[in-house]
């Protein structure tokens, strides 16, 4: 049992109980049912407030147009093809200031979980611990998703300021009509800033299953041992204030993986340690939740992205290390991350998509 009383929050106990049955001398079976807390932090509950400035933003109100005046602008002189660029990000790859002001007001978050499993080890060689996990949490403290807020930006008034529809768009939109005929315009102007405060209007409920795998074997003079560590995530929701419920399972949304794993695998042989890392993630679609309608097939299509791009997709990964340890009390290692030098799986959510290469590190260590 633990107690916390943080600040002016509540005072909260927090019980955690834990049993394990030894029903062999193979097979443990074990499980914990567990309460938690976290009080609000100084920046939620002061008197300042968070600034920032975002890009990439999908705005909902003009990325449809702008994706339709660059599509038809594209088909035009060098200029016209610039120009063309300029008007699709304003609308599918948007800037914008954000606001984010603390609330005095706040409640402590607070969790239930539970786990339930086994492990089981046959031998000394090999053992595998397998564990069912669900947590709850409540009250989390946290702002709008940028994606919710232009969503649902008529409901909310205030929360998102814009500027004036421009010269520029007017410009753009009648330059259009000359290359196509087309009456293409703008309803909104750009977005100029996000407004957005600490609340408790977060709930997440989450369930999955642990892995734990491991083997190993003396081979002679050499010792060889393999392992795995995965989880597979069964349901991921928030919560969705609008509606007041539970938003669909995110597992599979955007970087929300279904399954995640590390395979790894060394061999020591008197001086020398050879090890291989094989990390793993399962594809995701591009779109975060249901409000996310930039990202979805639909949007994808509206912005002139294919359908096979429009998600991400399985990735994989392999690191290599060597280690020579006949020094006393020193070792020299070698580091070779993404040693099949993987290009990053396609991203079109990301305007500039991180380069991912081929990575060496050699490290020395000296103990005393």
């Amino acid at each position: 049992m633990r107690a916390d009383k943080a600040s002016t929050a509540e005072a909260s106990l927090v019980p955690k109980f834990g049993l394990s049955y030894k029903v062999s001398d193979s097979l443990l079976l074990r499980g914990t049912a567990a309460e938690g807390f976290r009080a609000p932090n100084l920046p939620e509950t002061g008197k300042g407030y968070v600034s920032a400035f975002q890009n990439s933003l999908n705005d909902p109100k003009r990325c449809a147009t702008a994706t339709q005046l660059y599509n038809v602008l594209k088909t035009g002189n060098a200029i016209d093809v610039s120009d063309g660029l300029r008007i699709r990000d304003s609308g599918c790859s948007a800037s914008a200031g954000l606001l984010i002001v603390p609330n005095k007001d706040l409640e402590a978050e607070k969790s239930k979980s539970y786990t339930l499993g086994f492990v089981f080890e046959p031998n000394k060689h090999f053992n595998i611990a397998i564990d069912y996990f669900n947590i709850k949490r409540r009250n989390e403290i946290g702002t709008k998703s940028i994606d919710q807020v232009l969503a649902q930006e008529d409901k909310l008034p205030g929360s998102v300021g814009r500027n004036a529809v421009s010269a520029d768009d007017l410009a753009a939109s009648d330059r259009a009509k000359q290359l196509s005929g087309k009456d293409i315009q703008f309803t909104t102007g750009t977005l100029s800033v996000i407004k957005s405060r600490y609340e408790n209007l977060n709930k997440t409920r989450v369930s999955g299953i642990d892995l734990d795998m491991s083997t190993r074997w003396d081979l002679g003079s050499n010792k060889l041992m393999v392992g795995m560590e995965a989880t597979y995530n069964l349901d991921y929701r928030g919560w969705d204030e609008n509606v007041n419920d539970y938003t669909e399972n995110l597992v599979g949304n955007y970087e929300n993986y279904r399954f995640v794993g590390v395979g790894k695998i060394s061999l020591e042989s008197g001086n020398w340690v050879t090890g291989t890392r094989i990390k793993y993630a399962s594809a995701t679609s591009l779109n975060d939740n249901k409000y996310d309608s930039n990202n979805s097939i639909q949007g994808c299509e509206d912005r002139g992205i294919p359908a096979t791009d429009c998600g991400l997709g399985a990735d994989t990964t392999v690191d290599f290390s060597l280690q020579y340890k006949g020094f006393k009390n020193q070792s020299i290692v070698l580091n070779v991350g993404n040693l099949f030098k993987r290009h990053a799986i396609t991203n079109v959510r990301l305007t500039n998509p991180p380069l991912r290469d081929r990575v060496l590190k050699l490290s020395y260590e000296y103990r005393f």
